[in-house]
């Protein structure tokens, strides 16, 4: 079976961002028009046995885009490929990118003839690759150029003569990376770019539930005076730090605030111990999203002996220094596994109203 896989690079998708062209005059009162960005996707279809040609096509392709006016930028920060054609287009418009470019190689053939008489003996490959290529308009989705590309090299071998099919591949591919890189510019050279769309602040948190569906809590606990436990009557909800994926790009972590154009996106939370949260949203101005990340075994087991120390103290008894700081070990702990639950509050008194540290 062909072997399908997208890459972004070898560093990741790159930005390439496109300037004016080489030579273009200049009056004194022109305005120079803002960089346009394409975003850059290979993908191979030719099998296995070429996967380590696809860094090749990509370094290629960005070194011929950058020797014009373009500024190539590199992106790291994606957790996930496209597997297609619509999901590189919305993962460039999540980057702002004016064009999408999708470089295929699709085949690479090595066609042998033999040539023998008295005198030689030599054996002839023609060595054929077939790429294609389609330029994506990001804010309409449509294409706006695309081709076939064939390239074809021809070499003789004799019995003096090693056969080395690697550097024959790599300068096609070379070849075929001008062509495109050509066509790519041409095409868009003169296509106005649509402004794009003000992005929306979206609001997202999370928080945690056990096995049963139930959001976990935790008793309010806080340490008094001379090492008092003061337990409080309510339950405090805990809200859990997530890595937050629209569209395939890491773009933070909950609770956050992030802005994104209006919508529909996909949107994936995760984290260790928690089953991944996935649901398509429709980003808009002032959108709140709170979801609730299920615990697996694993991490419910994890929590559940976190809670039954920290919530099987005694209300009113004076602990001992070490006592303290087993407990606070206990909550550095559930601070540093990402779950946040509520700090100080005031708490009446006989003597007044006074502060008392939280232990979480």
């Amino acid at each position: 079976m062909t072997t399908r896989a997208w890459i972004l690079g070898l560093a990741g998708l790159l930005v390439v961002a496109v300037g004016t062209r080489a030579g273009e005059p200049f009056g004194p009162a022109a305005i120079t028009p803002a960089p346009r960005k394409v975003a850059l996707f290979i993908s191979n279809h030719a099998g296995a046995a070429y996967q380590d040609k696809v860094v090749v096509l990509e370094a290629a392709l960005s070194s011929r885009l950058g020797a014009g006016d373009f500024q190539v930028i590199s992106r790291n920060d994606t957790v996930q490929t496209p597997t297609d054609q619509a999901g590189a287009l919305r993962l460039g418009q999540q980057l702002g990118a004016d064009f999408v470019l999708v470089a295929t190689i699709n085949s690479l053939a090595a066609n042998e003839s033999q040539f023998k008489d008295d005198q030689m003996a030599f054996t002839t490959v023609d060595y054929v690759l077939q790429t294609t290529y389609k330029v994506l308009d990001s804010g309409t989705g449509g294409a706006v150029a695309g081709d076939d590309v064939e390239t074809i090299k021809k070499l003789k071998f004799g019995p003096s003569l090693k056969r080395s099919d690697g550097n024959v591949v790599n300068d096609l591919l070379r070849t075929a990376a001008g062509r495109i890189a050509q066509g790519c510019v041409e095409k868009t050279r003169d296509l106005k770019v649509v402004a794009s769309t003000e992005k929306v602040d979206v609001a997202i948190s999370c928080a945690l539930r056990d096995l049963t569906g139930a959001e976990i809590s935790l008793t309010d606990i806080r340490l008094g005076e001379d090492n008092k436990v003061l337990k409080g009557s309510q339950e405090l909800p805990v809200l859990a730090s997530a890595s937050i994926d629209v569209d395939g790009i890491v773009i933070g972590t909950t609770p956050a605030r992030v802005k994104l154009a209006p919508g529909l996106h996909k949107m994936r939370l995760t984290r260790e111990g928690c089953e991944d949260y996935v649901a398509t949203i429709d980003a808009k101005a002032g959108l709140q999203l709170a979801p609730t990340l299920q615990l697996t075994d694993a991490g419910y087991a994890r929590w559940k002996d976190l809670r039954t120390t920290l919530c099987n103290l005694d209300n009113g008894r004076k602990l001992t220094d070490a006592e303290v700081k087993v407990l606070e070990g206990k909550a550095q702990e559930l601070r540093q596994s990402g779950m946040m639950v509520k700090k100080d509050i005031q708490v009446d008194t006989k003597e007044g109203l006074k502060i008392y540290k939280s232990l979480y």
